[in-house]
């Protein structure tokens, strides 16, 4: 999670920039992760604003808490809760953001408008989500382009949608949201530990591809080995995944969902 935040923290600051995060704003991160986007909002915010990170794994909970308080921060506090079904009341909150979160659901629309629910009329929803086809090596390389199609292969098998990020705009006019816009960032590396996101991606997804079998122990080493390579050589290029960057207004009401 560190290593990821390093890929796309300058992106996130320019994000919250852009999308008119105010000082003092009551913001919620849903899907929070280990907390380093909420850390951000809480800097963004100032001391007078609120950061409420929400996240369904205790584990990644306590962890986020640790690292808001080694950061001395005081307006951010993290919290279990399911992204479909928050444990806020209507209208709580100024600000509701996401970064890689709807990519790995099933239904990412129920917890956009459940985000809309918890924003106030007036209020702005922020999300950042992955288009897995931005992603690349140069020199082009068959392991990287095998691990970027099964990792692809993977997060459809477990209900996700690798290339949601072109969707948002669709998905943000159907919840009721209005005032929609986008940015793009594309982080790419030739040094340093962001370079090295692929690999341990690759690591931390070993024993799912084997349970999906969507690939054997040993391709997998060797795909690991390749990816080694590649990021610690200088002269290779590596591209995450392009990230849309979203966001709107809550307005009327959440639009009932309709069939495409």
């Amino acid at each position: 999670m560190d290593v990821l935040d390093l890929a796309y923290r300058d992106g996130t600051a320019e994000l919250l920039r852009r999308s008119g995060v105010a000082e003092s704003a009551r913001c919620v991160e849903v899907g929070a992760g280990g907390g380093h986007a909420s850390r951000q909002l809480a800097h963004a915010v100032g001391p007078l604003g609120r950061v409420v990170g929400v996240d369904i794994d205790p584990a990644i909970v306590d962890l986020a808490r640790r690292d808001a308080e080694a950061d001395g921060l005081d307006n951010v506090e993290f919290q279990t809760g399911d992204a479909v079904r928050l444990p806020f009341e209507d209208e709580h909150f100024d600000v509701a953001y996401a970064r890689l979160l709807l990519t790995h659901l099933p239904e990412p629309l129920d917890a956009l408008r459940e985000m809309v629910r918890v924003t106030r009329r007036g209020g702005l929803v922020v999300v950042e989500d992955l288009d897995w086809d931005g992603v690349f090596c140069h020199p082009p390389a068959a392991g990287f382009d095998r691990y970027r199609s099964i990792h692809a292969d993977l997060h459809r098998h477990r209900g996700g949608d690798p290339a949601i990020g072109p969707k948002l705009p669709g998905l943000f006019r159907r919840a009721g949201l209005t005032g929609i816009d986008l940015s793009l960032a594309h982080p790419a590396h030739v040094t340093g530990r962001a370079k090295t996101l692929h690999t341990l991606t690759l690591a931390n997804i070993a024993d799912a591809l084997l349970g999906a079998g969507l690939a054997e122990r040993d391709e997998i080493a060797a795909l690991h080995a390749e990816l080694e390579a590649l990021a610690a050589d200088p002269e290779t290029v590596i591209a995450q995944p392009r990230i849309f960057q979203v966001w709107g207004r809550r307005g009327a009401e959440p639009a009932e969902v309709t069939s495409r």
